[in-house]
């Protein structure tokens, strides 16, 4: 019989929703309860955790993680990881992020009888990865943080859709004009948005899977999670999914997301029979569009990832960190550790 886990790592589903430390979806969506329950129930394997400070109040600190069972030095033993992977855009750590919880929180961690610890991704320019990092090398762990990617923004500031669009290159611009001209001599096209969980959602999560499917992109790992992502988005306001038609038929998918105030670029797919027309460059300037001029958010994020179209788009560069901690008090942490 396997030992009972420490009381500072549990179930999630054993935290009382009525005390929860987590944040509304709609102010950050990727480190809310409703976030991690989708990430544990159609992506991740592991149940989710919740890995405390044993704290209470403004000083209660967690993370969301799962076990992973590995194998390293030719022993099998379990590690304990983000509950994330390459859906998530960001991790945070739950609850206060002071110093001397973030200790706390670093003890917890230390007590447990894990070698490895593997989180993120962290949002560098928020300074929490450093600061668990520092927590952590004081509570006798070997810690690496590195990039995990690159993440590429555009601050509004406030601009009309049409003044953002003036100052991208003059390349991007003559392009869409181009093909817009082109496309509208042979056809007929139309630009749909949807937001809500309506009738009018399971035929627009239809077209975009089978846009996905016939497009470049690889199969899903788990085909399960972007439908019950839009649903649950549109259930709480924060999807944006658009369509372009051409002839009726669906050409062209993005999903967008509102995240508090910003609108993140998700997943994009396109037909590739209609790449002479650039419909998924047609899709893009109308997703701008509505981001600017109807919800006037202060932040274009485009996701994970240094493609460099994103340039074309986007202004500035971000990073978004991984920290990796080998607990020295166990035999495994400390050889990991001297191998890593």
């Amino acid at each position: 019989m396997s030992s009972p886990s420490p009381r500072c790592l549990y179930p999630l589903k054993d935290l009382d929703p009525a005390h929860s430390p987590f944040p509304e979806p709609q102010a950050a969506l990727f480190c809310s309860r409703q976030w991690f329950e989708l990430l544990a129930r159609t992506a991740v394997q592991g149940e989710a955790l919740l890995l405390d400070n044993a704290r209470s109040g403004a000083h209660f600190s967690a993370l969301a993680v799962h076990r992973r069972p590995e194998r390293r030095l030719g022993l099998s033993f379990s590690s304990i990881e983000a509950l994330s992977n390459y859906y998530s855009m960001y991790y945070k750590v739950i609850g206060s992020t002071r110093t001397e919880d973030l200790q706390a929180l670093a003890g917890s961690i230390a007590s447990l009888p894990f070698p490895v610890l593997r989180l993120g991704p962290f949002a560098g320019e928020d300074g929490t990865c450093n600061a668990l990092a520092e927590a952590l090398r004081t509570n006798g762990f070997s810690v690496q943080v590195s990039e995990a990617f690159g993440n590429w923004i555009e601050p509004t500031q406030g601009r009309a859709f049409e003044t953002y669009f003036a100052a991208r290159p003059s390349a991007l611009r003559n392009t869409h004009e181009r093909k817009r001209r082109a496309l509208e001599k042979q056809h007929r096209w139309q630009f749909r948005l949807l937001e809500h969980d309506d009738a009018a959602l399971e035929k627009g999560i239809a077209d975009y899977l089978a846009i996905y499917g016939s497009s470049w992109k690889p199969p899903e790992q788990n085909p399960g999670f972007m439908p019950a992502l839009i649903r649950l988005a549109a259930r709480q306001g924060q999807l944006r999914l658009g369509l372009v038609d051409i002839d009726g038929q669906a050409a062209a998918a993005q999903v967008w997301l509102r995240d508090g105030d910003t609108s993140l670029i998700y997943k994009l797919a396109h037909h590739p029979r209609l790449d002479a027309f650039s419909v998924g460059l047609l899709l893009t300037t109308e997703m701008m569009r509505h981001a600017f001029d109807v919800d006037r958010v202060a932040l274009i994020d485009f996701g994970s990832g240094d493609d460099p179209y994103k340039k074309d788009w986007m202004s500035q560069r971000r990073s978004r960190e991984t920290l990796t901690a080998y607990n020295r008090r166990t035999m495994l942490g400390l050889l990991a550790s001297l191998k890593a």
